[in-house]
């Protein structure tokens, strides 16, 4: 992420643990998760399609949080923050 200048840590500043940042990857799998179980349940119904709506749990839940963190950061007690840009 440094290309875009952005950075992962906690919400008091401090740099990601690893069973943090592990935390934070796997609650990323929500989405994906929820997608593959919708589409199990409803592929015998033909309307399997709607499994895709699954797959945007974790960026919808974005638009609703108050905060603007996905549902991975705020389960795993993370923020993306942007760094400032080096002096040349």
């Amino acid at each position: 992420m440094k290309t875009w200048r952005l950075a992962l840590h906690t919400p008091k500043g401090a740099v990601l643990a690893a069973p943090q940042a592990l935390l934070r990857y796997l609650a990323w799998w929500i989405g994906p998760v929820c997608a593959l179980v919708a589409y199990a349940a409803l592929n015998s119904t033909r309307h399997g399609r709607w499994a895709i709506a699954g797959l945007g749990v974790n960026y919808l839940w974005a638009l609703a949080d108050p905060d603007r963190q996905f549902l991975h950061d705020r389960l795993a007690g993370t923020r993306i923050v942007s760094e400032p840009a080096h002096a040349s």
